[in-house]
């Protein structure tokens, strides 16, 4: 052990509780959390001071820390920090670099239990100061991804907005002086078109990898499932700006929409997720009409829920002018330029946190 350093039982550092049924809870302010993140905001808390929350069922190692009132699920820990001995951040930061997986008990899905949490050694410094510093390092990175996924949020809301004023409420420009065609009671110019005549389908491209080979190939490129980036892998299939749409499993969203992905650059997905481009409008554009598409009736299957190409490429699209296509296309595009430069600095920002916090818990870096 480094000098200036002391060893803890998990236990003495901090108490782990357990989280509650929320299947009885109402809707409120409050968020409640699983192994995964935030499932739903409730109307009541467990606690409201500074808590690391541990998975006990499920994704292992996603770790949060907490300084807000909260709630969590059965599945997940949360905890009270023993001040005296430990800086609760400093505390989430060490045990984010510890894997969690490896002490996984549960034979079907991964769990973990308070007894075996409470007796892992866990060496931190005797310095309080210390302790500030280093966490005082690692939480500028985390402020500064945090503030990015507000900014990137405010855009994602900026670009619906501008699909909502032009094409919902129809308030385009030049909408004032615009004729209206008698037999479609559509703006001049504008057609109610299939999406399967307007999109480009990519679905025979796909490639779906095990996990147990995406275990050998780990790499630097996203490997996109249905509803999320599952992994990384050393190679890429596709190279650009696409729209990823659930096509089975998890196809919809608790608003109605479709499970949607918008990501540029290399990556691979599996055959789980279809792969779109628009030929007659934006990719941009896509994604926000589909952003808002009740998605329900193109569904089959009740077991397992599918979007089949077939029912996808039947969806009715309102197909705008020439003119107002080209007057939305860089607006659209300008915003999600921006947004992905945001995506692409909090990876940059993660990869140089990450690489940054086993050397500073190690010693490697003094403070």
């Amino acid at each position: 052990m480094m000098e200036g350093w002391k060893s803890f039982k998990l236990g003495e550092l901090l108490e782990i509780k357990y989280g509650k049924d929320h299947k009885k809870l109402n809707d409120g302010k409050y968020p409640l959390y699983g192994s995964g993140g935030i499932m739903r905001y409730v109307d009541e808390f467990l606690y409201d001071d500074e808590s690391i929350l541990i998975p006990r069922k499920g994704t292992l190692t996603n770790l949060f820390y907490l300084n807000a009132p909260f709630s969590t699920v059965d599945t997940m820990f949360w905890s009270k920090v023993n001040k005296l001995n430990v800086f609760p951040k400093f505390l989430y930061y060490i045990l984010k670099t510890y894997d969690f997986s490896t002490l996984d008990e549960g034979a079907a899905i991964p769990s973990l239990t308070t007894k075996t949490l409470n007796v892992v050694t866990v060496n931190i410094p005797k310095s309080k100061e210390t302790q500030q510093k280093i966490a005082s390092i690692l939480s500028a990175y985390d402020d500064l991804i945090e503030n990015n996924l507000k900014r990137i949020k405010l855009l994602e809301e900026m670009a619906q907005q501008t699909y909502e004023e032009w094409f919902v409420r129809m308030r385009f420009p030049g909408f004032e002086d615009v004729v209206i065609d008698v037999e479609t009671g559509l703006p001049e110019g504008w057609e109610k078109v299939k999406l399967g005549e307007i999109v480009e389908n990519f679905d025979s491209k796909r490639v779906p990898i095990s996990s147990m080979k995406r275990e050998k190939i780990r790499g630097v490129y996203p490997y996109y499932g249905a509803a999320a980036i599952m992994d990384f892998d050393n190679d890429f299939l596709f190279d650009g700006r696409f729209v990823l749409m659930g096509e089975d499993g998890t196809v919809i969203t608790k608003n109605g929409t479709p499970m949607l992905q918008f990501v540029d650059g290399k990556f691979w997905v599996n055959n789980h997720a279809h792969v779109l481009n628009g030929t007659k409008v934006s990719n941009e554009l896509l994604f926000c009409f589909l952003s808002q598409y009740k998605i329900s009736s193109h569904i089959t299957g009740s077991a397992q829920p599918k979007i089949n190409q077939a029912n996808l490429n039947r969806i009715e699209f309102i197909l705008p002018s020439t003119k107002v296509l080209e007057e939305i296309k860089p607006i659209l595009k300008s915003i999600f330029d921006s947004n992905f430069n945001l995506q692409n600095q909090n990876h940059r920002l993660k990869e140089a946190r990450d690489i940054l916090l086993p050397r500073l818990m190690s010693g490697m870096i003094e403070v």
